[in-house]
């Protein structure tokens, strides 16, 4: 069932997955296999920033989503408890 908490829980995981992605830039290696081999960061191309980019993207368009859906409530409520003059 959809409930307006979706809209904050999609702006939760946007800005938990773009800090993980930017955590990336702190490590000198990452782990390469299951055995447990790490292969060092020799650099960041095209392909990482990116995969930041998206996750960016899908935040602002998550924050954006949310106040058109405020917006609307707002209009809503408003056009319910006007004052009758």
């Amino acid at each position: 069932m959809w409930s307006p908490n979706h809209k904050r829980y999609s702006i939760g995981a946007s800005a938990i997955a773009l800090l993980l992605t930017l955590s990336f830039l702190k490590h000198e290696s990452i782990v390469a296999d299951v055995a447990g081999n790490r292969s060092m960061i020799t650099g960041y191309g095209i392909g990482y920033w990116i995969w930041i980019s998206s996750i960016a993207i899908a935040l602002v368009g998550s924050c954006s989503w949310t106040s058109v859906l405020w917006q609307e409530l707002n209009n809503t409520i408003s056009a319910i408890y006007r004052p009758i003059v």
